[in-house]
């Protein structure tokens, strides 16, 4: 039951993604993955987490790198069905930076900087 349930939510993410207008600097948690793994976004923009997962599993979007004044930037705890965000300080370098679930060290997701 729970492989089809995390079957379809992964369906789901995969299909907001394909939409067009969907904006880049959305990811999805589904079944301890963020779809997508890499994402893009430019400085001083938001970046939201969707938390689709079925069952009562809560993500965070988390830098690895200190990006906002000094610390990770982080939308916090997101419940599922919930979303949280952050907005990239506008002094962002153009690069790559790694991301993390701080509650699921597995998810990884990679964020380009234009």
């Amino acid at each position: 039951m729970r492989k089809a349930v995390l079957f379809v939510a992964l369906l789901v993410a995969l299909i907001l993604t394909a939409l067009p207008g969907h904006a880049a600097t959305d990811v999805n948690a589904v079944g301890e993955t963020f779809v997508p793994a890499v994402f893009t976004a430019h400085a001083g923009d938001q970046v939201s987490l969707h938390n689709l997962e079925a069952l009562a599993i809560a993500h965070t979007l988390t830098s690895d790198a200190n990006l906002c004044a000094g610390v990770p930037c982080s939308t916090g705890p997101v419940a599922s069905g919930n979303t949280g965000s952050f907005t990239l300080p506008a002094t962002t370098a153009p690069g790559e930076y790694l991301f993390h679930c701080a509650f699921h060290i597995q998810m990884r997701a990679v964020l380009i900087v234009n």
